[in-house]
């Protein structure tokens, strides 16, 4: 492999790991969220006047959806990149063996 092939590999492999990372950081922060927006949810039903219980319920559920959105795609992302990272490496390990 030439050195600009070698060099461009070694970008893409930390730009993975920082990728797989920062997913992984955000794939935490989901339960802590998670269980602020819950707290929401039980704050709506002690709160709130019983006839705005649905509008304000429907909106904490909308909250509930978009983390599972992107809980969902971080758990992904996470996996992924450090999986390519992880066969990558040892591609590496086995061409100099």
């Amino acid at each position: 492999m030439g050195g600009g092939a070698e060099r461009t590999m070694i970008n893409n492999k930390a730009t993975l790991m920082i990728v797989g990372s920062l997913c992984a950081i955000g794939n935490g922060l989901s339960q802590p969220l998670m269980t602020l927006v819950f707290g929401g949810l039980i704050n709506t039903f002690g709160a709130t006047d019983p006839d705005h219980i649905v509008p304000v319920v429907s909106k904490v559920s909308l909250k509930f959806l978009y983390l599972a959105i992107g809980t969902g795609l971080a758990a992904f992302l996470q996996v992924s990149c450090w999986m390519v990272t992880g066969e990558r490496q040892l591609l590496e390990f086995e061409a100099c063996t």
